[in-house]
């Protein structure tokens, strides 16, 4: 279901509603930037030194759209299971795609006042390529704020109430003093008049017909039901009157009119108990409206902090960052202190990346890739172990709807369905696994990846993180800048080491992920050392956690790398065809390959 900002209003309730039967709900987030240029993070970042980078992207980016599913588990009869084979988990659905653009008015002060829309190319490329309506995103994105923020506009839309409390009486002439007390008098006459009359008109109505009550606002009362003062020009006593018979007479009405030069008209008029209820349900209406569309999303963000659910992202680590950052506030300058906010808003966070990621519940090659369309793809359609339904008015996402749409019928990168396949995938994960969301064990729970990192945050921890390397290590590898990875790829491959995770660190730094059934990074580096010490020179990698890196060593770069190579591959010997230096050794090493 798509939100904006005319619809919010009428969509909220619901929403509210349905948070609160759901069993959990995925969340996931479409920003206008991801990467600050002046910090690139590597492989070798450490969780802290990866939180700060995303700490300032969360700060300077800002949310484009806010996709939320929630589930709810359905009960299956007993006919649908077999004899010995239990029935499929049965979730129903319902996502929503909040759509958000910070509100300004020129007036607002700077406690009021959002921060500037800043945007990355890239990201926007990146978007404008899965169909992102930018325009849409400008004309219909509904409002969001932090909590200082929205405390400093809600003041703001209480001041532009009408205050009925007693106030000091300003100085009157006693002509105005006079006209007050008048005006309140023939008030007090109207309104007894007038209920009189209906008091009256209900007696006989009754008298008709037993329970009877008639609608009072067509009562024709004699002399009718309003009363006109005398022509005023001081604004501050018209204002005193008013004041005075709202407290007084809520169901008295007060108009002024400009009568020439001399001042303005009062005209009071009785409003019957009908008219006062609509007038009550009018003002209640547009003062809820006001606040939905000044405060916007940060209404949903507190009913999702209230409501205590699990929740699930796919690597979402820069979610959380960017949706707290929002709508919560300045994130803490260091990760421990994000962890336990973080743990006070969100009790029960899962991410499925990490969770498919785990080799003790999936095989290696589980997977063709763990990224969110390459698990949901694993999944949808083939598995027995749960269904996922749509209810009518949330059907637009369902695959054949999509399929109706063209173009293969992708969403993906719509923040809605990314959150749906989310919350799917994790169902999916835990019922292969053997689990329920009740029954995972609480290690699977609280962990959430980080993008291109050896680590995922744990949140229970507030002094370290998982190390999420196998046992057989991470390799080290330096070389000169012609090296590519296919060539490190062949060399391993000689020592029948597969499927090894290739990371960039420079231009002549590289880092290998070793996979669990592979030989330890030291027996790997010192075979590697003995085989190709002149394409490249391997080391078991010590992470951040176990040996701060020194000095200097962060930033080498392939000119001083080249120096340890005393006969670096030229570009033309590495791709020289059988001539080629590399292509000789790789024979070599193929014909004397040692264990």
């Amino acid at each position: 279901m798509q939100v904006r900002r005319d619809n919010f209003p009428a969509v909220f309730p619901h929403f509210q509603q349905l948070l609160s039967t759901c069993d959990f709900y995925a969340i996931d987030e479409e920003m206008t930037g991801i990467g600050v240029p002046e910090v690139t993070e590597m492989i070798t970042f450490s969780p802290s030194e990866t939180y700060h980078s995303k700490r300032l992207a969360a700060s300077r980016y800002s949310i484009i759209q806010v996709g939320v599913c929630l589930f709810r588990r359905v009960s299956v009869s007993s006919r649908a299971a077999g004899v010995d084979t239990p029935a499929p988990q049965r979730y129903a659905a319902y996502p929503f795609n909040f759509l958000l653009f910070p509100q300004f008015a020129d007036d607002y002060t700077a406690e009021e006042r959002a921060g500037d829309v800043v945007v990355s190319p890239s990201a926007l490329a990146f978007l404008r390529r899965h169909g992102m309506d930018f325009q849409r995103w400008v004309y219909d994105g509904m409002a969001f704020c932090d909590a200082s923020r929205e405390a400093a506009l809600r003041a703001r839309l209480a001041a532009a109430v009408p205050q009925t409390e007693t106030a000091a009486e300003p100085l009157f002439t006693d002509a105005e003093r006079t006209w007050v007390e008048e005006g309140r008098q023939t008030a007090e006459a109207l309104v007894q008049r007038v209920e009189a009359a209906w008091a009256t008109a209900t007696a006989e109505a009754q008298q008709k017909k037993a329970g009877s009550v008639p609608f009072l606002a067509s009562v024709v009362v004699e002399g009718g039901k309003e009363a006109v003062l005398p022509v005023q020009a001081s604004r501050a006593a018209r204002e005193q009157l008013e004041l005075q018979l709202a407290r007084e007479y809520p169901q008295l009405a007060v108009r002024s009119r400009r009568a020439g030069p001399s001042g303005h008209v009062v005209t009071l008029s009785v409003l019957s108990p009908e008219e006062v209820s609509k007038h009550a349900w009018r003002t209640a209406q547009k003062e809820r409206r006001q606040l939905l569309d000044t405060v916007g999303f940060r209404l949903v963000f507190t009913e999702l902090v209230k409501s205590r659910k699990p929740c699930v992202g796919h690597n979402c680590f820069a979610d959380w960052l960017f949706l707290m950052s929002a709508m919560d506030g300045a994130l803490p300058e260091q990760l421990p202190q994000w962890k336990a906010r973080a743990r006070e808003l969100f009790p029960c966070m899962w991410d499925t990346c990490y969770l498919a990621s785990r080799r003790d519940l999936f095989s290696s090659g589980r997977f063709g890739s763990i990224s969110l369309g390459g698990l949901h793809k694993a999944y949808v359609g083939a598995s027995p172990h749960c269904t996922v339904e749509l209810p009518l008015g949330f059907e637009g996402y369902d695959p054949v709807t999509l399929l109706g749409r063209g173009g293969g019928g992708d969403v993906a990168h719509e923040a809605g369905y990314d959150a749906l396949m989310t919350g799917t995938v994790l169902l999916h994960l835990l019922a292969e696994a053997g689990y329920t969301l009740e029954t995972a064990p609480a290690e699977l729970s609280h962990k959430l990846a980080l993008f291109r990192s050896l680590y995922a945050v744990d949140l229970r921890n507030d002094t370290a993180d998982e190390y999420t390397a196998t046992e057989a290590g991470v390799l080290d590898l330096e070389h000169a800048s012609t090296v590519k990875p296919h060539h490190i790829e062949s060399c391993l491959a000689t020592q029948d080491v597969k499927q090894v995770s290739l990371y960039s660190v420079t231009d002549a730094r590289t880092l290998g992920v070793l996979p669990a059934d592979a030989p330890s990074a030291e027996v790997l580096a010192r075979r590697l050392n003995e085989n190709c010490s002149r394409l490249l020179r391997a080391v078991p990698y010590v992470p951040p956690h176990l040996s701060p890196p020194l000095p200097g060593t962060a930033g080498r770069t392939a000119a001083a790398v080249a120096t340890a190579f005393p006969m670096p591959c030229s570009e033309g010997l590495l791709c020289g065809g059988g001539a080629g230096a590399l292509q000789r050794t790789l024979q070599r090493l193929m014909r004397w390959r040692r264990w």
